[in-house]
C-alpha cells in the first residue's frame, strides 16, 4: 500500500484508513503513523483510533462485512485502552464500540457499552438510543423503557426512540402480566400445602428430614380437617415392613394392627416361630430420631421437595437429646403419640413392631441390633 503509484493506478488509502496493517516495519506510511501515535497525548491517541474505528463501522456497515466491524472493534477498545481522559470522548467511543456490537449482534456487549458511555455523558442521545436497541433484543423491557425515556427527555422529537419506548412498555406490561399470573397459580398451589404444614405445626407435631418413603404417599387434609399419614412398620430383627398408606390421625394403632394380623390375615413368611401374633405384638418408636424442621421449610417439603440441608445427621446415643425406644400405647390415636414432645417424624411416622419378652425385643432394646 505504501507503492508508489503508477499509471491507471488509484491513490493508496491514507494508513488512517487502511483495512489491515501491511507486513513488514518498512512501510513509509505506518512509520509515520506509528511516529505520529507515539508522540501523541492519550486523547490525541484515542482521538486517532476512533476515526480508524468510525471508518471501519461505516464500511462494515455498507458492505455488511464482518471484518470490518471486528476492526472497529479493535479500534476502539484500543482507543479506550489508550486512557483518555476527557469524559465526551470517552462517551462517544463507547458509544461507537456498542454500536459495532448491534450490528455484530453482542447485545449485552452493546447494553454494557452503551451505559458506560452515558455514565461519561449523560448526554449523548445515540448511547440512549443504541443501549434501549440492546435492551429490547435482550428482553429486559424496564432498562429499556429506562433508556428510552432518557433519550425522549434529551430529544422528545425522536420518532424511533418514541416507537422503542412503547413496544417496551406493551412487552413489559405483558411480562409483569405473567409474571403475577404466575406467582398467583403458585400461591394457589401451595395453600394446601401451607394450610397442612399449620395444622401439623398447630398439633405441636414435629417433623425432620425423611428417612424412609412410602411410594410418592404424602400426608393429607381430609374435608373434616383431620390429618392422614402413610405410616411405616418395621420388623427389626430383619428390617423388613409394612406400609399402611392411609392413617388418620384419630386411628388408633390397634385399629390397624388388629387388621394386619387379624385371623383373616395370613401370616408373616418368615415367621417360623409364630411369634408375631395379635395378642404378642408390643410397638416403639425412636425418639429424637431427626432434627425438627422449621415451618417455612416444612412447607416448601409437603408442596415440593424436601429441603436440601446436607447429609442428615445419625440420632445421638448421648445427651438429654439420646435417642431411645419408647413403647407406644397401642390404644392411643395416632395424633396423640405424634404430639410426644420427643418424637421428630423422619418424613412419616415410623414405628418398629416385636413380640413381647422375645429375644427381638431385648436385642432392640439394649441397642444390639444395627438400627442406631
Amino acid at each position: 500500500m505504501g507503492d508508489k503509484k503508477t499509471p491507471g493506478q488509484e491513490e493508496p488509502l491514507s494508513a488512517l484508513f487502511w483495512d489491515e496493517t501491511p507486513a513488514g516495519d518498512d512501510n513509509p506510511d505506518q512509520i509515520a503513523l506509528n511516529s505520529v501515535l507515539a508522540e501523541s497525548t492519550p486523547d490525541e491517541k484515542a482521538e486517532s483510533l476512533k476515526v480508524r474505528g468510525n471508518e471501519a463501522l461505516q464500511r462494515g456497515t455498507q458492505l455488511k462485512k464482518t471484518f470490518f466491524l471486528r476492526e472497529a472493534l479493535t479500534a476502539y477498545s484500543d482507543a479506550i485502552a489508550a486512557g483518555p481522559q476527557d469524559s465526551a470522548l470517552l462517551a462517544i467511543l463507547h458509544s461507537n464500540r456498542a454500536q459495532a456490537h448491534l450490528v455484530l449482534g453482542n447485545n449485552r456487549s452493546a447494553l454494557d457499552d452503551s451505559q458506560i458511555a452515558l455514565r461519561h455523558d449523560s448526554a449523548l442521545l445515540k448511547a440512549s438510543f443504541r443501549g434501549a436497541r440492546a435492551a429490547i433484543r435482550l428482553h429486559e423491557y424496564a432498562v429499556a423503557v429506562r433508556l428510552a425515556q432518557e433519550g425522549l427527555a434529551l430529544d422528545s422529537n425522536a420518532a424511533e426512540l418514541k416507537q422503542m419506548l412503547q413496544t417496551a412498555e406493551e412487552e413489559l406490561s405483558k411480562k409483569q402480566a405473567s409474571q403475577q399470573k404466575a406467582e398467583a397459580e403458585a400461591i394457589r398451589a401451595k395453600a394446601p400445602a401451607k394450610k397442612l404444614a399449620m395444622a401439623i405445626s398447630q398439633r405441636h407435631w414435629q417433623v425432620g428430614l425423611p428417612q424412609f418413603h412410602v411410594g410418592t404417599r404424602k400426608p393429607f387434609l381430609d374435608p373434616e380437617g383431620l390429618v392422614h399419614w402413610p405410616v411405616l412398620f418395621f420388623y427389626p430383627e430383619n428390617m423388613q415392613s409394612d406400609a399402611v398408606e392411609d392413617f388418620c390421625e384419630a386411628d388408633t394403632m390397634s385399629d390397624h394392627l388388629d387388621v394386619m394380623f387379624g385371623a383373616s390375615s395370613p401370616p408373616l413368611e418368615w415367621d417360623k416361630e409364630h411369634l408375631y401374633t395379635r395378642s404378642q405384638l408390643r410397638l416403639y418408636y425412636l425418639s429424637h430420631a431427626a432434627s425438627p424442621l422449621k415451618a417455612d421449610q416444612l412447607a416448601q417439603a409437603l408442596y415440593g421437595g424436601w429441603p436440601e440441608s446436607g447429609k442428615q445427621e445419625a440420632p445421638q446415643r448421648y445427651g438429654p437429646k439420646a435417642a431411645q425406644w419408647v413403647a407406644v400405647a397401642q390404644d392411643e390415636p395416632l395424633g396423640a403419640v405424634l404430639s410426644s414432645e420427643d418424637y421428630i417424624i423422619p418424613g412419616l411416622p415410623v414405628f418398629f413392631i416385636v413380640p413381647a419378652d422375645s429375644h427381638v425385643e431385648k436385642q432392640l432394646l439394649s441397642n444390639e441390633l444395627p438400627i442406631l
